[in-house]
């Protein structure tokens, strides 16, 4: 499941400075002409700050073993960027706290995290908070190039629900489906050198550690076992940091109406990988099949493309990975005479996001003035071209998003819709937003409903979330 993020954009700000010009005068005078004093180095800083204070209450509507479980948390996010000629230092911290560590007691929320996780761009998850660093890096901006170092995300392409060209992040699945764009990524620590030109950008980037993305533990939200299955499923996350690089190249260009992007990537495969390892048998209960998470490499070139028509944009984005790994296709109704463990098999992999925005003319809703109305429809598609392998449980997707304002823009409402055709799958969500003159507050509620698999199929992956309907309420103040 990918869940996909957005560019920054970059702040250009030049301080200038005009010296005190001579009056005619001055000659006349024998004082001698006056010099301004050296302002120093903390009188030229620019600082752009937003901290922000909010609770945030999530609540499961169904209450079944597959549920979602609640979850109480009280949020500190802090956002800067510190300015300095041509320096900068930009960081994007957030700190999470849950209710058991505030009250000391035992509670119904389920940990943040099953252990003490360390990151390698410094975020530190344990049970009961955690510190994510979002963003924590210093840049240096000339004419014609950019270099920037540090912890940093990279949400590449022009879809609106699922980038298949953002592959250079792993990916946060611990809330699944909740949460922005921006908090479905984990950043990694990385170097970024762009060559800047008029309407366009060569990118070149490199991160020298890889860590597999983060998956809900059995004692988390979001983590649903198989019920179709007549074994178990055992997934051991891969928790250790490697050395080993990734890179990639990426060239932006504006054309008119439109922009396009191409993208050549070396390096760790985030997206879920598993390795089938054993056969286990425990006290003559069903058989258990253990599977090991994997970080492999892959090789991928990317494209994306979005062109404006009026109140129509068109959108399209593919990445084509060359030598992806997938786990093969075993009879499962015989797993006990599979020979373990099972070797993943390498091919050709083919992602595309076909859709459109519409800017849609709409004033009033049942009397209510509207503002900015904005319809969003997209196709996902993901295959692997090599027969005997599992097929992607994520594909032949539809997502649309209505997302409207009102009120001068302190109301947004958004709605989103996604169905999965071939397989009878779908999930819906509605969003409503309003920013008073003290608090923010958000109204979010999300249901998911599938059709349940057959034996030892996989079904709708929808399926597997279909008791997770929740309502999730944050009020938030901005310090």
């Amino acid at each position: 499941m990918r869940q996909r993020c957005v560019l920054l954009a970059l702040v250009f700000l030049m301080v200038a400075r005009a010296a005190n010009a001579k009056g005619d005068d001055a000659s006349k005078s024998d004082a001698p002409p006056k010099v301004d004093e050296d302002p120093g180095f903390f009188a030229s800083l620019t600082a752009q700050h937003q901290a922000t204070l909010s609770l945030l209450v999530i609540q499961g509507l169904k209450n079944t073993s597959h549920g979602f479980k609640p979850s109480r948390e009280l949020r500190l996010t802090d956002k800067a960027k510190i300015i300095s000629g041509r320096n900068s230092v930009v960081w994007n911290l957030r700190l999470e706290v849950s209710r058991s560590l505030l009250t000391k007691g035992p509670s119904s929320d389920e940990p943040i995290a099953d252990q003490h996780i360390s990151l390698p761009n410094g975020s530190v998850l344990d049970k009961n908070y955690a510190l994510i660093v979002q963003e924590a890096y210093v840049q240096h901006l000339r004419e014609h190039w950019m270099l920037q170092v540090g912890s940093q995300m990279f949400a590449w392409g022009s879809a609106d629900s699922i980038n298949p060209m953002s592959v250079f992040n792993p990916q946060d699945l611990r809330s699944g489906f909740l949460g922005d764009k921006e908090t479905k990524i984990a950043p990694i620590p990385a170097v970024r050198l762009a060559l800047l030109s008029d309407g366009q950008t060569l990118n070149f980037i490199y991160a020298p550690w890889r860590r597999a993305s983060l998956l809900p533990g059995p004692t988390q939200n979001w983590y649903l076992a198989p019920d179709n299955l007549s074994f178990n499923v055992q997934l051991t996350p891969k928790k250790s940091v490697e050395d080993q690089g990734s890179y990639a190249i990426k060239y932006d260009r504006s054309i008119a109406e439109g922009d396009l992007s191409f993208l050549y990537y070396e390096g760790a495969d985030y997206d879920i990988e598993t390795v089938p390892k054993e056969l286990l048998v425990i006290n003559n209960q069903p058989l258990t099949v253990n599977l090991v998470q994997v970080v492999p490499d892959k090789t991928s070139y990317g494209a994306s493309y979005s062109q404006t028509f009026g109140k129509w944009v068109l959108k399209a984005e593919t990445l084509y990975t060359s030598n992806k790994l997938a786990i093969p296709d075993v009879d499962r109704n015989r797993i006990q005479d599979v020979r373990f463990p099972l070797e993943l098999q390498k091919t050709s992999y083919l992602q595309a996001t076909l859709g459109f925005n519409y800017f849609a003319p709409i004033t009033q809703f049942f009397g209510l003035p509207l503002g900015d109305t904005v319809l969003t429809a997209e196709y996902y598609k993901a295959h692997y071209h090599k027969k005997g392998v599992i097929q992607p449980s994520l594909s032949d997707l539809i997502i649309t998003n209505l997302r409207t304002t009102a009120m001068e823009d302190r109301l947004e409402l958004g709605l989103t819709y996604g169905l999965s055709p071939t397989d009878q799958g779908r999930t819906w969500s509605g969003k409503l937003s309003f920013n008073g003159d003290t608090f923010r507050h958000n109204l979010i509620y999300a249901g998911f409903d599938g059709r349940q698999p057959a034996a030892n199929k996989t079904g709708s992956i929808f399926y597997y979330w279909r008791n997770n309907d929740l309502v999730s309420y944050e009020i938030a103040y901005p310090l």
